[in-house]
């Protein structure tokens, strides 16, 4: 195989562009941007890594076209993903702890179908159990605590498992966790995509699952499909009632959210962002947000919910780009929504160092959930452990206990729309420091309590 350090760069670019059938003017894009663009292309690529598998004679076509392909194409869309403020804030990282000692591991084999991958490993895995996806290989789905998958070989729930990567380009097409999971599922250094072109996001919860914990570090979320408006996704997360960790997590353009969470046991959201996509034109990010969550109850509206949310969300050092355009390629004003969105959480909710770029409408929304001319949906607190249904014969309450926003930055340049950048209501603490001179508003909901203690600094 030639080695990489003996191409030049241009070359490179050249080779990626033939084998992906590209025009001539992307191919001048990718000459331009070199290493630096291929190095881009996801969590464990280097530039050096695809110039190798690029120049590895043993490819096919296919994979290719297959593999890189999808890649390639949305780094050359996101030559100009907007500007992004210079040096955002750092917040130091809660520890992420990769110490896993596996009872066993089961490599995945890209040549099964989902029914004899399934067999398979349901015939071996127990609680510690690696899944080991291999480098350069995308294998079938995995539906956990369901059909083959719903419990170990004993009988006994599945629980604190891992599915790590093996290297550059491991990836899984799609994965479903149903309520009989429990305990900790890791993932290391994969990409996920949705099962199929219908598949509303590639990883999801199919049901409550409050005593599962989702952990992330490493992972992409992408989609080669071009349904949903042309993101392929709805969302890259959906889940409900689990608590989610994500550390250096990036999602590919959807058409709704990045992160969908509903009813969580808490949230650790670390180093997070979102790619753009070219459509119509336009570089778009989230339809809606990069980052959600939703205290809801389930019968309100008939909007899916369930019991209230409980622990700590935190989103820190996230990025979110070109977010809440819904609308816009339907001819409408964008109407989106905020890059970081909380409808409620019966807890503390902090956001420290996140940046919106370009936002569509605004950065931060904290209030009480509701649809268009309903009734608010999200649980109802006092901040002193009482909680209770936004029907009940009561006054409403605070929809969250507490909010601290620290160091949040937002540029607002070509896309901008005017709105508000911090939105505040419902709380019953709000404290505010290092908000860079942004417009807020607090109690911008005139129908719900207003915030109890409301603090500023820096």
């Amino acid at each position: 195989m030639v080695s990489y350090e003996d191409v030049p760069t241009g070359k490179l670019a050249e080779l990626a562009a033939l084998a992906l059938g590209k025009a001539q003017a992307d191919l001048a894009v990718l000459q331009e941007l070199g290493a630096e663009l291929l190095g881009r292309l996801g969590p464990g690529l280097t530039a050096e890594t695809v110039g190798e598998w690029l120049l590895d004679e043993s490819r096919t076509e296919e994979e290719l076209s297959v593999t890189v392909g999808a890649w390639l194409d949305r780094a050359v869309q996101e030559v100009d993903e907007g500007d992004v403020p210079a040096d955002p804030p750092t917040v130091p990282a809660v520890p992420v702890s990769d110490t896993f000692h596996p009872t066993k591991t089961i490599t995945l084999d890209p040549a099964e179908s989902e029914y004899d991958q399934a067999r398979r490993v349901a015939s071996l895995w127990c609680r510690g159990t690696r899944l080991l996806v291999p480098q350069y290989a995308t294998v079938a789905p995995l539906r956990l605590g369901s059909g083959f998958l719903a419990g170990f070989a004993d009988g006994s729930p599945v629980r604190d498992i891992e599915i790590q990567g093996g290297g550059s380009d491991s990836g899984i097409s799609g994965i479903e966790i149903h309520p009989p999971v429990e305990g900790t599922v890791r993932f290391r250094d994969v990409q996920l995509s949705p099962m199929s072109e219908h598949d509303k996001a590639p990883l999801r919860t199919v049901g409550p699952c409050y005593h599962a914990v989702l952990d992330l570090a490493g992972c992409a979320f992408w989609s080669p499909y071009d349904g949903f408006d042309g993101f392929g996704m709805m969302w890259g997360m959906a889940v409900i009632g689990s608590k989610v960790k994500l550390n250096t997590v990036v999602f590919d353009a959807a058409k709704e959210h990045g992160l969908y969470a509903m009813n969580s046991s808490g949230i650790d959201a670390n180093h997070v962002e979102n790619r753009t996509r070219s459509i119509g034109g336009q570089l778009l990010g989230m339809g809606r947000t990069l980052l959600t969550h939703q205290n809801r109850v389930d019968d309100v509206t008939g909007a899916i919910g369930g019991t209230p949310s409980t622990g700590t969300i935190r989103f820190a050092n996230a990025v979110a780009r070109r977010c809440g355009h819904e609308g816009l390629l339907q001819g409408g004003p964008p109407s989106g929504g905020s890059d970081f969105t909380i409808g409620g959480h019966t807890g503390t909710v902090t956001m420290q160092g996140i940046v919106s770029a370009d936002p569509y409408c605004g950065g931060i929304a904290v209030w009480n959930e509701r649809a268009p001319g309903a009734k608010p949906r999200a649980w109802q607190s006092d901040g002193e452990g009482s909680i209770w249904h936004p029907k009940a014969p009561r006054p409403l309450g605070w929809s969250v206990d507490d909010l601290i926003v620290e160091g949040y930055q937002q540029e607002r340049t070509d896309v901008a729309q005017g709105r508000t950048p911090i939105l505040v209501s419902g709380c019953g603490s709000a404290s505010l420091v290092d908000i860079d001179g942004l417009v807020y508003k607090i109690d911008h909901q005139g129908d719900v309590p207003p915030c109890g203690v409301v603090s500023f600094g820096g």
